[in-house]
């Protein structure tokens, strides 16, 4: 996560290896909340301009109490929920 924050940013293209994650937790005022999460095993951030360079980050996913300081809150209902059931993938 910490490579991710030094070296991605808007207009960086990556290429992430890894599942999303919903998870639920309680504010300290007792609201409910989901936060969808990108647990990635394999990053790759590749270079912008087509030189065709690829350089790759690999480490464990962190522990799922150090991921209570990194969650950026998600309102789910914008997310599009994908049958994964099917056989015919589109790429």
């Amino acid at each position: 996560a910490e490579n991710c924050a030094n070296y991605l940013g808007k207009g960086r293209l990556a290429a992430v290896e890894g599942r999303l994650q919903i998870r639920t937790y309680e504010t300290q005022d007792g609201q409910k909340r989901k936060v969808a999460e990108v647990v990635a095993d394999d990053v790759r951030f590749l270079d912008k301009g087509g030189t065709g360079s690829v350089h790759r980050e690999t480490q464990s996913a962190p522990k799922n109490d150090e991921w209570s300081d990194l969650g950026h809150e998600v309102n789910l209902e914008d997310i599009d929920i994908v049958d994964n059931n099917d056989d015919d993938i589109p790429f």
